[in-house]
């Protein structure tokens, strides 16, 4: 039990990926889903925090429906190829998810690098990596 809110966590419990680079920037990737449609569509998403966790900026990763996916219809593969850290002012993560550029679509690791910058801070962009 969350001894803040008195909130009981249900089971399963998904935590999502967390990393802090060397200014402090705080960076979540997670997946979350919208099943209100004929067809679930899962979104992978990273979020990151300048100021320790009071306000977010998030933006979608990937939106997918797995039902097409060639090695997706025996189930989910979500958190078996996911991962998220942060070098210097850097952010580096990878999830599994639809396949770019391939003749079958199918279920792929999917890198990606987000800097951890205001964009009017020019001195963090120029920084090396």
């Amino acid at each position: 039990m969350d001894v803040d809110t008195r909130h009981r966590w249900q089971s399963p419990l998904r935590v999502p990926e967390m990393a802090v680079t060397k200014r402090g920037i705080v960076g979540v990737r997670y997946v979350d889903y919208d099943g209100t449609g004929l067809v679930t569509i899962f979104r992978h998403r990273f979020a990151r925090s300048f100021n320790r966790g009071q306000t977010w900026s998030d933006r979608v990763l990937q939106s997918t429906d797995p039902g097409p996916l060639a090695n997706a219809a025996s189930g989910f593969l979500w958190g078996d190829y996911e991962g998220l850290t942060a070098a210097r002012n850097t952010f580096y993560g990878v999830f599994t998810g639809a396949s770019d550029g391939r003749s079958t679509l199918q279920l792929d690791p999917i890198f990606f690098r987000q800097k951890s910058c205001h964009w009017w801070s020019l001195s963090c962009w120029f920084e090396s990596e």
